[in-house]
C-alpha cells in the first residue's frame, strides 16, 4: 500500500495470536529498567517572584516595572553568577511574561580555523547549526 500524502510504501497484517501470548506471558528482561531519578531535572517549574518584588504578582505593578528603569530595582539588570578565564555566567529575572528563558552565546577560539579557507567555512556551518538548534 502506498501512503495518500508522502506516498510512503508499508504493509499491513494481523499480529498472530501465538504471538501476543507469548509476549503477554513472557517476563521482562532485567536489562530493560526504569532509570535512576536525575538529580538536575527540576521538579517544581513553578516561576517564583522576585525577592525585591512582593507585587510581582499585580500584572499592573509588572507593566510599570517594565517601563521603569531604576537604579534601586537591581532585578531590571543582569546580575553576575559565575566568571572564569573565558566563561561568564549571568542571570536576570524575566518580569514580564515570567517564563523561564535562555541566551547563550559561545565563542570558541582557536587558531586551527584560520589555516585554510576550506577549515573556515566549515566552522561558519557549524556555527550556523549548533545556533540552528538552540
Amino acid at each position: 500500500q502506498v501512503e495518500k500524502w508522502y506516498g510512503t510504501r508499508y504493509h499491513k497484517q494481523s499480529i498472530l495470536t501465538s504471538t501476543m501470548t507469548r509476549w503477554n506471558t513472557d517476563s521482562i528482561s532485567s536489562e530493560f529498567r526504569i532509570p535512576a531519578r536525575n538529580p538536575f531535572v527540576a521538579r517544581n517549574l513553578q516561576v517564583l517572584p522576585h525577592p525585591l518584588c512582593h507585587r510581582a504578582q499585580n500584572p499592573s505593578f509588572m507593566r510599570y516595572l517594565s517601563r521603569v528603569r531604576t537604579e534601586h530595582c537591581s532585578f531590571n539588570y543582569p546580575q553576575l553568577l559565575w566568571a572564569d578565564t573565558g566563561l561568564s555566567l549571568w542571570w536576570k529575572r524575566e518580569l514580564n511574561f515570567r517564563t523561564p528563558k535562555i541566551y547563550v552565546d559561545l565563542l570558541l577560539g582557536t587558531p586551527l580555523l584560520s589555516q585554510t579557507p576550506r577549515k573556515a567555512a566549515i566552522a561558519l556551518l557549524f556555527k550556523h547549526l549548533v545556533l540552528s538548534q538552540v
